[in-house]
Order: structure tokens, then sequence, then C-alpha cells
């Protein structure tokens, strides 16, 4: 009985094993054959696949184990995928929650079978994402970039291939937000700071779409990072007086500076809205602008949006965000320029003045203010006035180009050194503009004939493509190379024109012009060329012809004796009716050279080295007065001498018991600084505009300064005083052209003397 049983159960455990196989409809699918490369066996003690093989299990077993339809499956090896992890910073196990990872899959299958002997050259494969796989065959076959390392692994439904990368749809992410960083050449800068500031972890982390890790601590990221390129920092670092990019990254600055940059969320440019703000890991904010030029942030133009990253987003600025760091001083101190408009109802309508630093431009400056004109009779009181600094570096060269945009807010600007000396002053020209200045040099470099004027003409205004003009000597180098040129060194500053205005200081001896011809358009440009004194030099501006380099011009001689002139004239004071006035002499120089130096020797055993002084006589005379001229850079030297005397009635040519003398400025060249500066208020005085026609004023004044005013001309006659209190407005009626000197005091005592043209 039991022996039946024992019987009859084995009967039925070998029905019940062996029915179903001889009965069953079973298939070999992609899943199987993917189970074969994943996992190790005697065949395969190395399996090629798990990673891919895992993710592809996990999201699209539905069309690896559908019986009804074919596919075509491209599987990454371990070292494909062992890449992308090590680029997106995941291990295995997170790779399967990246929120993206199915756009990416479904880019690696194709519905139908394609055996490799259907592969061929140039054919296009239809992917389950929408996009399209390109077949390259040559020595290989190429899935995309990718080669095929495994043919022919088939399944009932479809075949696979193993390829040796990972493949991604065109706009998909290829990085994290700081490997693209460091992936682009045009920002080892900012890549350099984020390495220095310690954040390549923190911006290599991967949000995914979990809410948080297994410990319960917030994912770090997403980021949004707007990336400054390298011409950027560099231009930053020059500006606050580093000596270069490489100097402010390494500074302590910039932890501050890379953080200023991070903002945490993913905002590619279709989310970012006019007046958005955003607020960075610094704490400090970004305000979104959005117009007709594009769009900025805090003011920087973005050049570059939306380079895409698994953790975030990169825009690349063509500027440094608004930073709050201390400036640090150029070997040569720190620059000031100064921008004046005398317009009170209009301001410079985004005309700039830009600087330039070896060929980079630094910063690129406008002004918003508005002069003052209270009683609206057309001269301003105040004059709107705005400036800015800049470190300036000893063996650097500066550029200042004005670039005008329309014209507006009657525009004029100085340049001011380290030791407060005006270096270069312009102002708006009716028909060339305020004009630009090249080659100017740190650290008190000394050019000792002056500036030479350059008026570039161009009818097509086109600028100067591919061509440029060189200013040299064979003594002493290059001056400045000037490249009006939309694609050259100052594209960013570069306006379409008719003609421009530049200047160029230049040392004495022989100088030439080098000219660069335009490739299109040459025979529509020119130029024309003046010496300090204003004297043409040189003429370029035939129509029909192309521009042509000169060479051996002089624009001032070596040892030219007007740089080394002592004459002086000596001239009674007179009131503006004509009236001698007694114990008052005027003293008048020539051709007065601002490299040289001045020595007065009085006669009284006085003395002084300031080229325009006063003196108080207190004894009898006659003295001998002499002045020595000498500029060692033009290898001159000059002195002259002359009796002086007054009268019992403090005329001159007689003897008196003491009387007054005043240095005043009588040449061409040059402009005259202050005599006597005995009181502050006139310190930061300047006349403008100068030259005048109809009118001047005295800016730089406090608004309640109280002044008297003497205007003479060149023989030290008095042709008209009035008093004054701030920038009062100067009449000019009735008065001839010429040059003539405004002396300025307060409480009875001279304090400045001003050189002021009326045309």
């Amino acid at each position: 009985m039991i022996t039946n049983i024992l019987k009859t159960s084995a009967a039925l455990c070998l029905a019940l094993i062996v029915g179903p196989i001889a009965n069953a409809q079973w298939s070999f699918t992609l899943d199987d054959a993917l189970n074969g490369i994943m996992y190790s066996n005697d065949s395969v003690p190395e399996p090629c696949c798990f990673n891919s093989g895992y993710v592809l299990q996990g999201f699209n077993l539905e069309q690896l184990s559908d019986e009804d339809n074919e596919y075509t499956v491209f599987v990454p090896n371990q070292d494909a995928v062992a890449e992308v992890m090590a680029l997106m910073n995941l291990n295995q196990w997170d790779l399967a929650g990246f929120s993206d990872l199915p756009t990416a899959l479904n880019f690696h299958i194709v519905t139908g079978t394609y055996m490799a002997a259907d592969l061929a050259d140039g054919m296009s494969l239809p992917t389950l994402q929408g996009q399209s796989l390109s077949v390259s065959v040559g020595a290989g076959v190429m899935i995309n970039d990718a080669n095929v390392i495994q043919t022919d692994i088939v399944a009932e439904n479809g075949v696979i291939h193993v390829i040796d990368k990972t493949m991604a749809p065109s706009g998909y992410p290829e990085a994290t937000v700081v490997s693209a960083i460091a992936q682009s050449e045009a920002h080892t800068s900012f890549m350099s700071g984020i390495i220095n500031a310690y954040l390549v972890e923190y911006l290599s982390a991967q949000a995914l779409e979990a809410d948080d890790d297994n410990n319960g601590d917030p994912l770090p990221g997403p980021y949004t990072v707007f990336a400054p390129s390298d011409d950027a920092v560099n231009a930053y670092a020059l500006i606050n007086g580093y000596a270069d990019a490489n100097a402010f990254i390494n500074s302590q600055n910039v932890d501050e500076f890379v953080e200023r940059h991070i903002v945490v969320g993913v905002y590619q440019s279709g989310d970012l809205s006019d007046g958005q703000v955003l607020t960075t890991i610094s704490g400090e904010t970004i305000e979104i602008g959005l117009g007709d030029a594009g769009a900025t942030a805090s003011g920087a133009a973005i050049e570059i949006v939306d380079i895409l990253a698994y953790n975030g987003v990169v825009h690349s600025l063509a500027e440094v965000l608004p930073l709050d760091i201390p400036t640090v001083e150029g070997t040569c101190g720190t620059w000031t320029i100064n921008l004046y408009n005398s317009s009170d109802w209009e301001d410079w309508g985004g005309s700039t003045v830009d600087v330039y630093v070896d060929g980079t431009m630094i910063t690129s400056e406008t002004n918003n203010e508005l002069a003052t004109d209270a009683d609206n009779d057309g001269f301003p009181e105040e004059l709107g006035t705005s400036s800015f600094t800049f470190a300036a570096n000893e063996g650097s060269t500066i550029d200042v180009l004005y670039t005008d945009i329309n014209g507006s807010g009657w525009p004029s600007y100085e340049v001011v050194d380290e030791n407060g000396n005006v270096l270069f002053e312009t102002m708006d020209d009716t028909d060339f503009g305020a004009g630009s200045v090249f080659g100017l040099k740190p650290c008190g470099t000394d050019f000792t004939c002056g500036y030479v004027e350059i008026l570039f003409t161009d009818e097509s205004q086109e600028g100067w493509v591919g061509g440029a003009l060189e200013v040299f000597s064979y003594e002493y180098g290059s001056y400045a190379t000037i490249d009006f040129d939309p694609f050259g060194t100052y594209a960013p500053s570069f306006g379409s024109y008719a003609q421009r205005k530049v200047f160029v200081p230049v040392n004495t001896g022989e100088i030439g012009f080098a000219v660069t011809e335009p490739v299109i358009y040459a025979d529509a440009c020119g130029y024309t060329a003046y010496g300090p004194s204003g004297e043409l030099i040189v003429d370029q501006s035939s129509e029909f012809e192309a521009p042509q380099g000169v060479e051996g011009i002089t624009a001032c001689a070596e040892g030219d004796d007007a740089q080394c002139n002592a004459t002086f004239d000596v001239a009674q004071a007179e009131t503006v009716s004509g009236e001698a006035i007694p114990g008052a002499v005027n003293i008048t120089i020539y051709d007065y050279n601002i490299n040289a130096s001045y020595a007065w020797d009085f006669g009284d055993e006085g003395t002084s080295d300031e080229p325009f002084t006063s003196w108080q006589y207190i004894t009898d005379g006659p003295y001998t007065l002499c002045l020595t001229v000498t500029d060692d850079a033009a290898g001159c030297s000059d002195t002259y001498c002359e009796s002086i005397s007054v009268d019992s009635l403090g005329m001159l040519g007689g003897f008196v018991s003491g009387f007054t003398i005043t240095v005043l400025d009588g040449g061409e060249s040059g402009s005259v600084n202050s005599v006597n500066e005995t009181n502050a208020m006139f310190a930061d005085a300047i006349i403008y505009p100068n030259p005048a026609t109809d009118y001047f004023m005295v800016s730089g004044l406090e608004a309640n300064a109280v002044w008297t005013g003497r205007l003479v001309d060149i023989s030290g006659s008095l042709v008209r005083e009035f008093n004054g209190t701030g920038s009062t407005p100067i009449e000019l009626s009735g008065m001839q052209r010429g040059l003539y000197f405004l002396q300025l005091t307060s409480n009875a005592t001279a304090s400045k003397t001003l050189r002021v043209i009326i045309q």
C-alpha cells in the first residue's frame, strides 16, 4: 500500500515537472539576453554591463520583455557608465535616482531589429526618446560617437549591441555645473576661483529626486551659476588694483567673489523675468533685467545662456557682478577720471569713457549727473560731475576712449594721476566729440613734446576694418597703436563714425605714423595730425586714396629752444580801464614746458621752483630777477635775467619800499598751474568751457564760495574785474579773441591763476 502510494506520488511529481516543459511556449527576450551580459558565469567571467543593465531593467523592462514588438538596444559597457557616474558625482545606486535618466535610456533604444550586418554608413535610427542615432561605418561601426565593441546578442524580440560610451540626446546636460565650467576655455579664472574657495565638491553635489539623503539631511543643490568670463575677471582685477586676474583669484577676496555668483535653484533663461531678484549663497542679490539688448544680471550682460548641467545651469557673464571689496592701489597709486556735463536737461545719453590697460578694457563709465542752472539763464552754476578711480601700475599703457552715442550732455572729462596732476583734459566738440587719448604711462612718465592730435576720417562709417595707425619713434619706440576696427582691440568701444579725434603724448625728436591699410573701403579712410601747438604736420585725408604711413615728422625738435625758453616780459599791472596799479607787476613767461624745471632767483636771496609764483619784495630795489629753465630729457637749458624796480609811485623803473610780482603764462603750449595757492577753496577750480565763446564759469568751487576775479591779457593788462559766488557764469560779450589769464582771489589774497582761451 505504501509502495503504491509512493509510486503514485512519484508519477504525479514527474507529471508536474515534465508536463509543463513539454507543453510550454517559452520565449528568450531582451531582458533574458541582458541578464547574460550582466552577471558572471562560466562562459562570461567578467560581465560587461551590470550597471547599464541594472538601470535598463529598472526603467525599460516593458520594452525588454515585450513579446509583441522588436527593439535594438545599444548597451554601454561598465567603463562608459563609470565615466558618467564620476562626471555626475553619483554612485551606482544613486544613478537610478537621477531624474533625467529615463530620457537618456530611451535614447539608446531603437524600434526594430538591426543586426550588425544591417547597419549601413549614413543610416539614421529613430530612438524611443524621439531623436535619431547616426550610423557610420569605417574600420568599425560607430553609433553617434560611440564604438560598437560587441554585436548581435540576439533575443526573440530584438538584438543587443554593446558600445563603449553613453550617449546623450541634443540639449541634454553633460556634466555637473563645476565640470561644465572646468571644460570651458573662457572661464579658467572663475574655475580657479572655485578651486581656491574650496567649492568644487559643493558644486559637484547632485540633487536627486529624493527630498533628503538616507540620514534625513537635505540634499545640496541644484545650482544656477553666473560665471564671469576670463576677460571680465581680468578687467575687474585690473581696475581694482591687482596685477592680473591670477593675483585677484589668489587674494583673500576670492571666497566672496565666487559665492557672489552662485544661486541655489535652477533658473534657465526661460525661468528668468524682468525685475526678478535672486539671492546668492553669499546673501547678496542679483536683479535680472530683460530688454531689447538682451538679458542682464545686476547690470552685467549675460552673453551665453543655458549651459545645462546635471545639477543645474550655468550662464556666462561679460562682467563681474557688483562686489564690495577694497580697491588695491597700483604700483603707481590710483588714477581718477572726472566726467563733466554742462547740460541741465540731458545726461550723457549713454556716451561712455572706456579705460583700457594694455589693450584690455577694465571699465566703461558714463555720466548721468545733470548740471545745475537754478536761474535758467543757460549758464549752469554747477556742472553735473561724476568720477571713478582705477589702479595704475608701472610699465602699463593706459588708453582712454570716449565713445559718443548720440552727442548728448555736452560732455568733457579729465584724467588725473596719483599726485593730483591733470594729465589730460578734453571737452565736447561739435564736430568731433570729446576725443580720446592713447598711450598714457603711469608713474610720472613725462613726454617732452606734448600731445599730437589725430583726426580720423571714415566716409564709409564702417571703421578701419583690419586697419590701424601706429604713432612711433625710432628713439623711444611705439607711443600708441590705434585700431578703430569693429573687430579689433577696441571693438567694445567701437561706434560708426565719420570723424573721430584722438590725442597721443610724444617726446621731442622725430615721430612717424605707420598705417596698416584697412581691408575694405581703404580709400574712404584717412587721417590728419596736428602738433602740440596746433600746426598741421600730416595730411593723409585725400578722397579716393588709401592713407599712407609717414616718417621723419618733427612735432618738437630735439633741444628746441621753445622747450627751454626762460625769456620773460615785465609789465605794469593795470585796471580794466588801462590805469596802472601801483606796486603790482606782472611777469609773463612763454612756451611753458610741463616737463622742465623752473628755478627763480628773485635777487634778494629769495628763490622758488614753482614756474607760476608770486613774490613780495620788502626792501628797496633794483633787483636782478633771473629764471632758469631746464629739461634734462630734451637736453636743453636756458637762463634769462632782467633788472626790476618801481619808483616812489610804485611804477616800473624806479625805487620803492616794496612791490609784488606775479608770474603769468603767455605761451601757446602747456597749461597754467596754481599761483600762490594759499586758499584751499580754489584747489579744484577749473575753467569751463575752455576755449570759451560767449561765457565761461569757474567749476569746482563750493556753492557759497565768494571770490574776486581779474581777467588779464598776455601783456599783463587788466581787462575786466568781477565778483562771483560758486560757479558764477562770466559773460564775454565784446571780448577780443585770444589768450587771457583769470586771477582768482579770496579775502584780497591771490590764490590761483587759470588760463582761458576766448574764441
